[in-house]
């Protein structure tokens, strides 16, 4: 790996650490969510700075108007602040514990890209327990151990150690598509490319990167949806 490849990384690798980032246009009292989606950043449209309270804890504003460079635990939260000009970039990172229930809903997310399983934790984790592997071995491993509770698998075709294509032949050789529909994410955009990759046997849908929390949620919903296990929730 090149010097230049790893500093093109490092926007990802920030991403994966944090559940929210925001930026903040003072002379305006706005702010901006900074998303990783797939492989682009996304900015939003302005937001009320006010809306903030909402979203976080009703004295965050004061945090930031007060603060401009800290890091620090509040409400629930890791906070770091930085001053750039007239903007505060405000970096948020949820350390609330949840307790999962045996009975959560759950899904399989396997990709070697931190920030496309952050993303899918962090889309999902209200409605589902996320299982997450970094390589095809890794997503084995976690179907064997949890065969009986998945409710769908999500694969990257491209990933190391085991590739995607690798862990759908598992799928095959352990007749495991009529209790687990799997839908792959990848990043091929062409027309051939698509209806090679959705032919596959067993495989519901593609979810082309880059995209976004509404695309993703079509994708699951529809895959879940194959599930013998789906109507018992």
């Amino acid at each position: 790996m090149r010097i230049n490849e790893v500093v093109l990384s490092i926007p990802s690798l920030i991403s994966s650490l944090f559940d929210d980032i925001v930026v903040i246009d003072q002379s305006e009292s706005v702010y901006y969510s900074v998303n990783y989606t797939g492989e682009k950043i996304k900015v939003s449209s302005k937001n009320d700075i006010s809306s903030l309270s909402n979203k976080f804890s009703k004295n965050i504003i004061d945090i930031i108007n007060e603060n401009d460079e800290i890091k620090t635990f509040f409400d629930g939260f890791f906070i770091s602040i930085f001053k750039i000009e007239n903007y505060k970039l405000v970096l948020f990172s949820n350390t609330k514990k949840e307790n999962i229930s045996d009975n959560r809903r759950v899904i399989l997310i396997a990709d070697d890209s931190p920030v496309i399983t952050k993303f899918f934790t962090r889309t999902f984790k209200d409605e589902f327990e996320i299982l997450v592997a970094k390589d095809g071995n890794e997503a084995i491993e976690l179907v064997e151990q949890n065969k009986d509770r998945l409710l769908g698998a999500f694969l990257d075709l491209q990933m190391p150690k085991k590739n995607g294509y690798e862990v759908l032949d598992y799928f095959s050789e352990n007749d495991l598509f009529k209790n687990i529909p799997v839908s792959i994410i990848s990043g091929e955009d062409t027309k051939d490319g698509i209806e090679s990759a959705t032919s596959i046997p067993g495989v519901v849908d593609m979810l082309q990167k880059p995209f976004n929390a509404e695309s993703a949620r079509a994708i699951v919903n529809k895959t879940i949806s194959f599930s013998p296990k789906y109507k018992e929730f």
